[in-house]
């Protein structure tokens, strides 16, 4: 969080807050689909996290990080605009937008298309479709 930020300008002890954690993503052409008409389309996961966050002060650890150890022009630039926080989680929603309103064959070219992409992210989603699309829980 930066102290710039809006919510932490006008946040309270006490206030409910919010943290998005964005998974693998990426483009879909409907030209990978075997079914016609279709459009482009955009496949994610994301989780979002609510909870009570709790501004933290480095000096109230054991053994705290010292601010003296940086450079001066980075603390100058960088350091001062950085708010350190945690947040205790009382809600988590995840959502999946990964093809699986297609048929199977849709799917199966949605993924295919994604796993022969040059980029490690791309393959990383059509990883995760995968694991969805038949059933196996991603990481098991």
């Amino acid at each position: 969080m930066t102290s710039a930020c809006a919510r932490r300008r006008h946040s309270r002890a006490g206030d409910a807050g919010r943290s998005a954690f964005q998974g693998p993503h990426g483009y879909v052409s409907p030209s990978w689909y075997e079914s016609s008409p279709a459009v482009p389309t955009w496949n994610y996961a994301v989780v979002h996290a609510t909870g009570t966050p709790c501004i933290r002060d480095e000096d109230s650890r054991p053994h705290p990080w010292r601010v003296e150890d940086l450079p001066p022009e980075f603390h100058r630039t960088l350091l001062g605009a950085v708010v350190a926080f945690e947040m205790s989680i009382a809600h988590l929603d995840g959502k999946f937008k990964l093809s699986q309103n297609r048929t199977p064959a849709d799917r199966e070219g949605a993924i295919s298309g994604r796993e022969h992409a040059d980029s490690g992210p791309a393959r990383a989603l059509a990883a995760l479709m995968r694991a969805r699309s038949s059933g196996v829980e991603p990481g098991r």
